[in-house]
């Protein structure tokens, strides 16, 4: 590497709009949150039967039971665990900055 060429986080910086794409990640990681929380309180309040959307990945399916909110809570595709590592914004850094929509 040349010493002229300076490290990553000097480059970045350089650009100008280092700081404009973390925001902006902030910004849609908190509109995507509110999203999340959002169909999640629709399908908690919903009758039993009706069609509702999976707070986790947005996928239809049918309020089976009272308390039934995600499409799937078992597994590697977990959509419980997705939503509760996602919208809340600790548990996402711990989780590796879990993965929105």
């Amino acid at each position: 590497m040349n010493e002229d060429e300076g490290t990553e986080a000097e480059y970045l910086e350089s650009r100008g709009d280092y700081e404009e794409d973390i925001e902006d990640m902030r910004s849609v990681a908190a509109e995507t949150r509110q999203k999340m929380k959002s169909l999640y309180d629709i399908a908690k309040a919903a009758a039993l039967n009706s069609e509702i959307r999976c707070p986790g990945c947005g996928q239809r399916h049918f309020k089976e039971t009272y308390q039934k909110v995600f499409c799937r809570n078992k597994g590697k595709d977990n959509c419980k665990d997705h939503y509760w590592n996602t919208v809340d914004e600790v548990r996402s850094i711990k989780a590796g900055g879990a993965h929105l929509w």
